[in-house]
């Protein structure tokens, strides 16, 4: 009997053995790289007097990206990304406030041009839900990660009470404010695979942008006057992409 309990006992751990081997056969298996493309749109605003009103807060931006399935639940995934460069003309009267001051009454009327841009690369790691589709076809996912960014954002004096002005003097007046942060990234969205290979998806994404704030201009780096402050930033997007 003994001898009996030893032989299913050994039957029943070969057998979670095989199990286990032919599980995790089956996972390597599952693992199926893909590349895409996303169109997306990107809000990222800044503190009043800080910038708010004097950068576009309105962004479009482009998502190119790879990545692998490692199973039907978890994926891996980097990219880079970056907006078109935005530009803004400002006309700043007396009592109106630029970035980080405020024209006095007496003083001239400015004329400016505001440029921002954003860009960089971005690396996350992929949580999928398939959905009672036949062939899990339709899959929710959610992802966490980080982002590496620049942000390039630039102040330029291009008139006084309506007189434009000279080249030199447009560049001698220009502030150009940039810095590269590490961002914490999170996102969202939907995946629809439109057959073997192509598929489309919508994602939504959140990054702590907020910590592009207080930063010096390359023509004046000790100075505390002017200094941009951006608030975090959201983007919804949709594109398509072909797995392998």
């Amino acid at each position: 009997m003994k001898n009996l309990k030893k032989i299913l006992k050994n039957i029943l751990l070969l057998s979670l053995f095989l199990s286990a081997s032919s599980s995790a056969l089956e996972f390597s298996l599952k693992m199926r790289p893909y590349i895409g493309v996303d169109a997306q749109w990107k809000h990222m605003d800044f503190e009043s007097g800080e910038g708010q009103s004097l950068f576009r807060k309105n962004l479009l931006q482009g998502n190119g990206y790879l990545g692998f399935d490692i199973n039907d639940y978890f994926g891996l995934e980097a990219g880079f990304e970056s907006t078109f460069q935005r530009t803004k003309k400002v006309t700043l009267a007396p009592g109106d406030a630029g970035l980080g001051y405020v024209v006095l009454p007496g003083e001239d009327t400015e004329g400016h041009i505001f440029k921002n841009k954003l860009s960089g690369w971005h690396v996350n790691v992929l949580g999928f839900s398939p959905w009672l589709l036949e062939n899990n076809s339709l899959r929710f996912f959610a992802s966490v990660g980080f982002s590496h960014k620049r942000a390039v954002l630039i102040d330029k004096t291009i008139s006084e009470n309506g007189i434009l002005l000279a080249a030199n003097q447009v560049e001698q007046l220009q502030r150009t404010f940039t810095a590269r942060k590490t961002l914490l990234r999170l996102a969202c969205g939907a995946q629809k695979m439109l057959n073997e290979n192509w598929g489309i998806r919508g994602v939504f994404s959140w990054e702590n942008t907020d910590r592009f704030r207080n930063l010096h201009s390359k023509e004046n780096p000790t100075t505390n006057i002017g200094l941009p402050k951006a608030k975090n930033s959201l983007a919804l997007g949709l594109g398509v992409l072909y797995k392998f």
